[in-house]
């Protein structure tokens, strides 16, 4: 009985796979829908999904019906894009008599899984590290643009920290990234990430330093091993980011304001001289690729790795 369990679930994924092949070669325009994943996890996927699709000469339309960071209108909540949008009533797929909607919802899905896939299969990324950071910067360029809000909002969040024309920046991942259910990464120590930025700088009173973190004692650790240097944060000490899975449980105005500070935060690391970061994270794969390569040290994985 499990031996044709196995056999049938083969021939379901494949016959699936068949099909969705099949609407991918005969369709110009593929709808690509962003869901749950963290927001660079989504923007990373869909610039990397834009690519792939140039490649084979289609076009992309965004729906991002289930965004997970969605406050009203999906991700144009935050950016204003080039693309073509769609966000379709959430509440009209909850009806499984209305085979159209739900048929297109799983085609959707099944897009998503199929380039999902492709852009990670490695003879899309072999040999194509430079080229490929290269272009996901040109369409970052096209495709993350602030909305007005979004840019009168980090502008304020900015302004508030005094922070100077000339600084360097750490992503220092801990949380639940590192300790709890949704771990990625290692624990990496604060003293990793200052040998890292000896590549580019001293670490002498003149530096100034950003730190993005969702742990208030690596801003007061850093503080006390190295007093000499100029600190940065959108946050004090104690009132941190929180983890993405406890925030989005929250009220969408919640989910709105921390997904504001997050925006405002990567606005801050992009804009820096030198990142020092994890490219285990798509937060910090993001700002790899608009700093620039020759300008960022990841301290765990390489930029092009696969995850």
């Amino acid at each position: 009985m499990d031996t044709l369990i196995k056999y049938r679930d083969k021939f379901i994924a494949a016959l699936i796979y068949f099909f969705t092949y099949l609407n991918f070669v005969t369709n110009k325009k593929i709808v690509f829908p962003l869901t749950f994943r963290g927001f660079y996890s989504e923007i990373n996927n869909l610039i990397f999904a834009i690519i792939f699709l140039k490649e084979k000469k289609k076009e992309i339309i965004i729906d991002s019906s289930r965004f997970s960071y969605s406050y009203k209108d999906g991700i144009t909540d935050y950016l204003d894009f080039d693309y073509e949008t769609v966000n379709f009533d959430k509440n009209k797929f909850s009806n499984f008599r209305d085979r159209k909607l739900n048929n297109e919802l799983l085609t959707r899905y099944f897009f998503k899984n199929y380039i999902f896939k492709k852009v990670r299969d490695v003879n899309f990324r072999k040999n194509r590290i430079n080229e490929l950071a290269i272009l996901m910067k040109k369409e970052i360029n096209n495709l993350y643009k602030y909305n007005l809000k979004t840019k009168i909002k980090i502008d304020e969040n900015i302004n508030k920290l005094n922070l100077p024309s000339d600084y360097v920046s750490f992503h220092i991942r801990r949380g639940d990234k590192v300790f709890g259910d949704c771990k990625e990464a290692d624990l990496v120590l604060i003293d990793v990430y200052f040998e890292k930025l000896k590549k580019f700088t001293s670490c002498d009173k003149s530096l100034n330093l950003y730190v993005a973190t969702d742990d208030g004692n690596i801003l007061k650790e850093i503080k006390n091993k190295y007093p000499q240097i100029n600190l940065f944060s959108l946050y004090s000490y104690e009132n941190v980011r929180e983890s993405e899975k406890k925030f989005l449980n929250q009220s969408r105005e919640t989910v709105r304001d921390h997904t504001l500070n997050l925006l405002t935060e990567v606005d801050i690391l992009i804009n820096s001289k030198y990142f020092i970061g994890s490219f285990s994270s798509n937060l910090g794969r993001f700002v790899g690729a608009c700093v620039g390569l020759e300008n960022c040290q990841s301290v765990d994985l390489s930029w092009d790795s696969i995850h």
